[in-house]
């Protein structure tokens, strides 16, 4: 699938097959696959995927979903996994951007390091989807085809609060910090230092 037509194609199947998930998730998101029919003509899809690394259960267990999702929904799943290496993750997403594939996604290790891979993925007219940690600057076009992200200081904050709320507001914590180059380390580590100097009696 080539170009414009990779585009629009994608844009059918992934708008059926969210709409479709939706109403799985609001029956209660069973281990039970949902009735989705494949790609138009029993097609199967193709897609990419690179993480920061599957050694982080977060990471782990996103994958694990991808691929129960793919099977679902008639896309055929390849992992990259980046093993929290700036250098591995690059020459990953360059190897990606010279096959042909429906559409990819991505969580980049740090800003600005797949930038130009990327760019060659776009021009081919493969849908890119960037997640969690952005792959360039935010305001930055590259023509990417869209950023999600979890909440990340917001989770920080009510967790902390919580952690605070079960020791009686008082004593010690430790924190385990993320990889210094993640963007979402950042905005956590804030939350959790703002939620937990609020209270005097806290180390």
């Amino acid at each position: 699938m080539q170009g414009g037509e990779s585009r629009r194609a994608f844009c059918q199947w992934s708008s059926s097959s969210f709409a479709l998930g939706g109403r799985a998730s609001l029956l209660g998101c069973s281990a039970a696959p949902p009735a989705v029919a494949p790609a138009e003509g029993g097609k199967r899809y193709k897609a990419a995927f690179s993480n920061a690394g599957l050694q982080s259960t977060w990471c782990t267990h996103g994958i694990e979903t991808v691929k129960r999702w793919g099977n679902w929904l008639g896309v055929d799943i390849t992992v990259y996994d980046s093993q929290f290496n700036i250098d591995k993750q690059r020459q990953d997403i360059e190897d990606m951007a010279t096959k042909e594939w429906d559409f990819v996604a991505m969580q980049a290790y740090a800003i600005k390091t797949l930038e130009e891979p990327v760019k060659r993925l776009i021009e081919k007219g493969i849908p890119v989807i960037d997640f969690d940690t952005r792959i360039v600057p935010e305001g930055e076009d590259i023509g990417l085809w869209t950023f999600m992200s979890p909440d990340h200081e917001g989770l920080a904050e009510q967790a902390t609060e919580m952690m605070i709320q079960s020791i009686g507001g008082k004593g010690k914590i430790v924190t385990r910090k993320a990889p210094l180059r993640t963007p979402a380390r950042n905005f956590a580590r804030r939350d959790f230092t703002r939620s937990s100097a609020s209270i005097r009696k806290l180390k």
